[in-house]
């Protein structure tokens, strides 16, 4: 299936209703204190919702949805799930990769969602770094 294949299926009314049931659904989630199941419904809306758009509605939503991308990201990387908050940070690179000129000055993103997802970058590295020296620590410990 191709992405404009996508964007047409997805575009229809029931498939639209089934994607705000699914951020429906990560709000009630979230409200019971069931994070991880609220962030795979927020992750499924995000696919969704990224794959219904037109190029005209892009950039109009471009913030928003690249917002979501990185405070999901967080989330991910809280929980110690690296390559999910990869993901999820490639995801919004991706979404600004699809917009020309996104991110020039006066671009439709604003440049508080450009920094905070090189910030998001930056966490993620810091975490993995981190997780490499407790890694290299307990090998060295298993030496002695």
């Amino acid at each position: 299936v191709t992405a404009d294949a996508a964007s047409v299926a997805l575009s229809s009314p029931e498939q639209k209703q089934y994607t705000a049931t699914l951020f429906l659904l990560a709000q009630v989630y979230q409200h019971t204190q069931q994070a991880d199941k609220s962030a795979r419904c927020c992750l499924q809306t995000l696919d969704r919702q990224a794959l219904s758009l037109t190029p005209d509605e892009l950039c109009s939503q471009a913030n928003e949805w690249v917002s979501n991308a990185i405070q999901l990201s967080g989330y991910f990387l809280s929980q110690e799930e690296l390559v999910a908050c990869a993901s999820c940070l490639a995801a919004a690179e991706a979404f600004l990769d699809l917009i020309p000129a996104a991110r020039t000055q006066g671009g439709c993103v604003s440049e508080e969602v450009t920094a905070n997802l090189t910030w998001g970058w930056g966490k993620l590295h810091v975490a993995r770094l981190v997780a490499a020296a407790s890694t290299r620590v307990l090998a060295l410990d298993g030496l002695q």
